[in-house]
């Protein structure tokens, strides 16, 4: 069951407002491709889920037997879930799921920010956020695809009228001056000590 953009986008707003649109949407795209019934068993691959039940006997299943297991619209580790206040039945939730996504992202920030600043500190969270460290994401080229993703997520929430001007706008870390978020976007964070994304 894929979401809608404009619904993954509105859920995205709502359920974890600390972390940029852009930035979480491109996580789920690539994650997902925002579909808050996916599963991942590492190690063995994706298994389609029809229901939330299903979706829920699937995860415990594989749990259960040791397996770490990746869950829902952003695809929170089963490692994860206690600490970030999800459990294997609300990680199908996508609110849910996108806030735990929101305390795992303010927390790998708050780490990469010790050593690097903007979009540097900003792929190194994807990195963490992907792998549980700050260089791994890049090995395995999934800091890439996030990247690539905004290419795409950054004209759908901003109305972009160009791929140039999308890539300029991810590439730069700027926004359409035409077309600012209600409220700044913040990767991580609150507005004291966070960066700035797309705008």
């Amino acid at each position: 069951m894929i979401l809608a953009f404009s619904t993954a986008l509105a859920l995205a707003q709502q359920c974890a407002p600390g972390i940029a649109p852009e930035a979480i949407m491109s996580i789920a795209t690539v994650e997902s491709h925002l579909d808050p019934l996916a599963i991942n068993v590492n190690h063995v691959g994706r298994l389609h889920a029809n229901s939330a039940d299903e979706a829920i006997a699937l995860a415990t299943r594989w749990i259960d037997a040791g397996y770490s297991v990746d869950l829902g619209i952003a695809q929170v580790n089963s490692r994860n879930l206690g600490w970030t206040g999800l459990s294997i039945t609300t990680a199908f939730d996508p609110c849910a799921n996108l806030a735990a996504a929101s305390k795992i992202l303010d927390g790998a920030y708050a780490r990469a920010s010790r050593d690097a600043t903007g979009l540097d500190a900003i792929s190194r969270t994807f990195s963490l956020y992907n792998t549980g460290d700050t260089v791994s994401g890049f090995r395995n080229n999934y800091v890439a695809r996030v990247w690539r993703a905004a290419e795409d997520v950054v004209p759908q929430i901003h109305g972009a009228s160009s791929s140039t001007e999308a890539s300029a706008i991810v590439s730069t870390g700027e926004a359409l001056a035409e077309a600012p978020p209600p409220a700044p976007s913040f990767v991580v964070g609150q507005a004291d000590r966070s960066v700035l994304i797309f705008r």
